[in-house]
């Protein structure tokens, strides 16, 4: 268990010597008069009847009284002592029940996270393609296609501009047609082509922002394309993602929980991710890449073009980068916190 590796074992014996020590600065006068005065008061009390004991002209009643007393004060002092460590042995019982508690639902959620990452797999292996030619590829092999397509994509609007790549596409069907061959999916990649366009609203006329959106036409060309199967996919992962970060648990094992779905995706998957992460339906999943590093083992050259690195914030590429920023932003949370406090708001 990922709780097991991450929590040190603890010394029983140091928790109780820690817990005798905060009764001792809780209760000073209590504790000094227990472990001090009685003890002290008892011992001489004891050797001065001792001593008289021994004479015999001095035995009195009085004497042997004072030493019963003696002896009763130290069943008092030992009833005391035993308290004590009723007191502490239930202190330490409550605290070990709630750390049992914080095990136990660390355990749930690791059960629940692997149960959802084997849903992901199982949706993964049922996604299949076929493409003009009639081949049929399954799974990751899949993903794999889906790439080489989006890549395509890129190349043709680059040099054809969307509607000169659409006029292409137009053109083929056409040919398909008069030959009587089958164009259902080059006219399925046309009407994804006019979705991506109506969906970016983007014009021949707006050069710059072709520029600069012609990965984001490239994807959702392919996503539309596919949607019956990527849609569903995508859905999972993020609400695997949002599971983890709406858990009460620690920081640390969070991101070891979403490095494990990180490392259960294909190079394909994450690339078609990257750039559905970057389209405006995957807006929302920008914080968990930064909060999380879930593109740490992405190679930029596995990109469209390396330089689409820059289009998220560098946490989003490493995980040292996103442990530093939460523990900043977690210090900043914490001043603020104590600062409220200091002004009594």
């Amino acid at each position: 268990m990922i709780i097991l590796r991450m929590r040190m074992k603890k010394n029983h014996f140091q928790i109780m010597l820690i817990l005798c020590f905060i009764a001792y600065i809780a209760f000073p006068r209590i504790f000094n008069s227990l472990m001090n005065e009685f003890p002290i008061k008892f011992i001489s009390t004891t050797i001065e009847v001792k001593k008289q004991l021994h004479d015999q002209n001095q035995v009195t009643i009085d004497n042997m009284g004072q030493l019963g007393s003696s002896f009763g004060g130290l069943n008092t002092f030992l009833t005391a002592i035993s308290l004590f460590i009723l007191g502490v042995s239930l202190i330490y019982q409550t605290w070990q029940y709630s750390e049992q508690q914080k095990a136990n639902n660390i355990r749930d959620v690791e059960n629940n996270f692997f149960k959802l990452v084997d849903h992901i797999r199982n949706t993964v292996h049922s996604i299949d393609i076929t493409q003009p030619n009639g081949n049929k590829f399954y799974g990751s092999e899949a993903f794999s296609k889906m790439v080489d397509a989006m890549r395509l994509v890129d190349r043709e609007i680059r040099k054809k501009s969307p509607s000169g790549y659409k006029s292409s596409i137009e053109k083929k069907i056409t040919e398909y047609r008069k030959k009587n061959q089958p164009c259902q999916g080059t006219y399925r990649l046309l009407t994804s082509l006019d979705k991506a366009l109506k969906k970016l609203k983007l014009e021949d006329s707006q050069r710059q922002s072709l520029f600069i959106n012609c990965h984001k036409i490239s994807f959702l060309t392919v996503y539309f394309k596919y949607e019956h199967d990527l849609a569903h996919y995508f859905r999972l992962i993020y609400r695997t993602i949002y599971y983890i970060d709406s858990k009460e648990i620690n920081y640390e094992i969070k991101l070891e929980l979403i490095s494990l779905l990180r490392a259960s995706l294909s190079a394909s998957e994450l690339i078609l991710f990257f750039y559905n992460v970057l389209s405006p339906s995957g807006l929302k999943f920008v914080k968990f890449a930064e909060k999380y590093a879930f593109f740490d083992n992405l190679d930029p050259d596995d990109l469209m073009a390396s330089d689409h690195k820059k289009l998220l914030p560098e946490e989003a590429f490493s995980t040292d980068l996103a442990m530093k920023k939460f523990n900043e932003l977690n210090s900043i949370k914490n001043k603020i916190l104590n600062y409220r406090h200091d002004m009594g708001g």
